[in-house]
């Protein structure tokens, strides 16, 4: 985003749709910064001393109403949406959100490894350096983190010789597939006994995104089709 001349300030998995050739769109830029020529409104959410954002997304400088923050609170954002897409919830979950941002400043991203043990040890770097707490720390730039992303893309993997006499491997995907599936159901269904459109909807777009991988096409579709509903019931104007 930085490259473009704005950050966008919002990045998490409600702002993430997913257009018919299965990529991936980022949406509602109303919190967008503009980093050349500012307009007033966007200065003064700059410069109010006030948060802007989502407290389980948002890096720490972002947190601290730094006037000075620039492309790298974004790549904080990513890591921290690619967490909860990875294990079905932000890498800090609390009822209070004060301490939600009070972990954000002080804590290191969770082991993403310890709720998906099938995710490759190379990862979680990738996630510790976009979510660690300095900006200057960070990757410089998203480039610079695909660039991360890529290397490891093209490791091969790991080759693994069973002894003749072992049992057949365990699929660990999809076990922890499902294991996803029930912690993400139960998140579903506390959001909905508080009525928290927020939550259901990043808790069906993880299920969709699930079902899809799994091939339930039936479940895939009805979490999508719920989501959107309640998307445009937030989004729809107040009389």
């Amino acid at each position: 985003m930085n490259s473009a001349g704005l950050i966008h300030r919002d990045i998490k998995p409600a702002n993430l749709l997913r257009a018919a050739d299965g990529s991936l769109k980022l949406c509602d830029f109303g919190l967008a910064r503009i980093l050349t020529n500012p307009s007033p409104r966007d200065t003064q959410l700059t410069h109010s001393g006030m948060f802007v954002g989502s407290p389980s997304y948002a890096a720490p400088e972002q947190i601290c109403a730094s006037p000075s923050i620039d492309g790298r609170c974004d790549l904080y954002a990513l890591a921290a949406t690619w967490y909860a897409l990875l294990c079905g919830q932000p890498p800090f979950v609390s009822e209070d959100s004060a301490d939600v941002m009070r972990r954000q400043l002080h804590e290191k991203f969770p082991d993403a490894r310890k709720t998906r043990p099938d995710l490759p040890p190379d990862w979680m770097p990738i996630l510790w350096k976009a979510g660690e707490k300095k900006a200057h720390d960070r990757y410089a730039s998203a480039a610079e983190m695909r660039s991360a992303i890529e290397r490891v893309q093209r490791q091969p993997a790991p080759s693994k010789i069973a002894p003749a006499s072992a049992p057949p491997s365990p699929r660990p995907r999809e076990s922890s597939a499902e294991a996803s599936i029930l912690a993400l159901r139960s998140q579903l269904d506390l959001a909905r006994s508080r009525s928290d459109s927020h939550n259901q909807i990043t808790a069906l777009r993880s299920l969709f995104g699930l079902y899809t991988q799994m091939d339930r096409r039936e479940e895939a579709l009805h979490a999508f089709r719920e989501a959107i509903a309640l998307h445009v019931r937030a989004h729809a104007p107040s009389n």
